[in-house]
């Protein structure tokens, strides 16, 4: 009699762990997914406002080119004939190429910001599928090892 009860209770522990182990591992799978959706939605972020800086790098590298340009020639110009209506305007222009170079360096940076993100949320990505591979194949042997018993 003591055996069966023994037993009985085994089992009652064994289905409860089991239900344990089963919710466990439930949590982590939504957990993972919701991590891995997460991860993917931020990456198109990142990517999509990579693109956007990229772009804003190339007009603002234009601009400066054209700013430069503007101010060679107004400098040959300045050269011929000393104004100081063009002395006013290649002042202006130097400051506006400065600012853009400024906020074309930031940009950069930025830029530079967000790889390194990126980096980062792959490599996190990386070790939660490499988690998730560590708990289904921990799961698949649990569950094995049940059978047998």
């Amino acid at each position: 009699m003591q055996v069966f009860t023994a037993f009985n209770q085994a089992e009652s522990e064994r289905a409860k762990l089991s239900e344990l182990l089963t919710q466990s591992q439930d949590k982590s799978f939504r957990r993972i997914s919701e991590l891995k959706e997460q991860s993917e939605l931020e990456r198109k972020s990142k990517q999509h406002l990579e693109t956007s800086l990229q772009s804003t790098l190339e007009e603002k590298d234009t601009e400066i080119s054209t700013l430069k340009t503007k101010i060679n020639f107004l400098q040959e110009q300045e050269s011929s004939s000393a104004s100081p209506h063009n002395a006013e305007e290649l002042a202006t222009l130097k400051e506006k190429v400065k600012r853009q170079e400024q906020l074309l360096t930031k940009c950069k940076e930025t830029i530079k910001a967000n790889k390194e993100k990126q980096l980062a949320l792959s490599n996190e990505r990386d070790a939660l599928k490499t988690q998730l591979e560590q708990t289904t194949t921990t799961l698949k042997l649990w569950k094995l090892r049940r059978r047998r018993c």
